[in-house]
C-alpha cells in the first residue's frame, strides 16, 4: 500500500508519464547485478521504466533523516548507470 506522500507522487507520475511503466515498492537487488556487491535491503518508492520496461530512474521518497543506507543504495544504483531522484514528502 502507499502512504500519503507516495500516492501523490505515484498519481503525478502517472499523469506527466503515461507513456512509460512506473512500478512501486521496487526491492533495489532486482535493479542490480546478482554477482556484484550484496545490495542493502531497501525498496525503491518508483521506477520509471522505457516502454520495454528496463529502468531508468529510480525514485526515493526521503521520510525521515538522512539514511546512510539510501546513500548506499543510490551509489550502487548510480554505478549501474541508473538515475537517482530523491524527493522529500513534504
Amino acid at each position: 500500500m502507499l502512504d500519503a506522500a507516495a500516492q501523490e507522487v505515484f498519481l503525478q507520475l502517472r499523469t506527466d508519464l503515461n507513456n512509460f511503466p512506473v512500478l512501486a515498492g521496487v526491492d533495489i537487488a532486482s535493479l542490480l547485478d546478482p554477482h556484484g556487491p550484496t545490495p542493502p535491503r531497501i525498496q525503491a518508492d518508483f521506477v520509471v521504466c522505457k516502454k520495454d520496461f528496463s529502468p531508468v530512474v529510480v525514485i526515493f521518497i526521503e521520510r525521515d533523516q538522512i539514511d546512510p543506507v539510501l546513500d548506499r543504495a543510490e551509489t550502487l544504483l548510480c554505478q549501474h548507470r541508473l538515475r537517482v531522484l530523491r524527493w522529500p514528502a513534504h
